[in-house]
């Protein structure tokens, strides 16, 4: 009789956001077979969806906090690809992390901000050309935006509850993707916003639209591509 073998544990995942981005990200969650996924949705068809997926619906909304510091109590990842900038959301979760007892395996909480923060100042005229640059082994850039820029009143919650001390031994990570082309994986929504809008407002115009000399520059990554960022 061959010896009696335990199936690997799955690592107990929570997905707030199941669209172009977070559904394409949730297929490749499901391929590696490591994790039993909670994701929010907010109706029961979406519902009915991953439950034929394997994964766990939970019926709710962003605003709802309770369910949301539950689901991060019981979970040990917490992934947010739902929006860049919906603080109630992200603060639900921060509690959630405060409540974790401390006899519970470190959490880790990706949270997906956008490139959007590091946008120059610009007339709008298309003429300014891009002269600062971000990269990852130098955080003390991007920690001195200021905190009015885009998506940085969210980062900004997370980051003090990080330094306060708040979030005990979570891990924490904020992605910032720039903008996101191409079809995605996911159950539901599949299209991109930015391209497919300038593409229509070229056909509609009958010609490829530029705005001024077109030398203002912006960072664009494929679909695909985000996924094995946070997996």
């Amino acid at each position: 009789m061959a010896p009696h073998t335990m199936a690997p544990t799955r690592t107990p995942l929570f997905l707030l956001g199941v669209g172009l981005i977070g559904g394409s990200l949730l297929v490749s969650l499901l391929e590696t077979q490591q994790y039993d996924i909670t994701a929010l949705v907010r109706r029961e068809e979406q519902a009915e969806v991953l439950r034929n997926m394997g994964v766990k619906p939970l019926l709710g909304s962003l605003d709802d906090d309770e369910v949301i510091v539950e689901a991060t109590l019981a979970n040990d990842v917490i992934i947010h690809t739902a929006t860049a900038d919906h603080e109630p959301s992200v603060k639900s979760i921060l509690t959630g992390l405060n409540r974790r007892p401390s006899s519970s395996p470190p959490a880790v909480f990706i949270h997906t901000s956008g490139t959007g923060v590091l946008v120059d100042p610009s007339d709008g005229s298309g003429n300014n050309p891009t002269t600062k640059y971000y990269i990852d082994t130098k955080p003390e850039e991007i920690d001195a935006l200021p905190d009015d820029a885009p998506h940085r009143n969210v980062d900004l919650l997370i980051k003090r509850a990080v330094e306060e001390g708040r979030l005990g031994e979570a891990r924490v990570a904020i992605i910032l993707p720039p903008l996101i082309f191409g079809i995605g994986t996911g159950p539901f929504n599949r299209i991109s916003m930015q391209v497919p809008d300038w593409v229509r407002r070229s056909i509609a115009a009958k010609q490829v639209e530029v705005i001024g000399s077109g030398i203002s520059t912006r960072s664009h990554i494929h679909v695909s591509l985000f996924p094995p960022s946070a997996v």
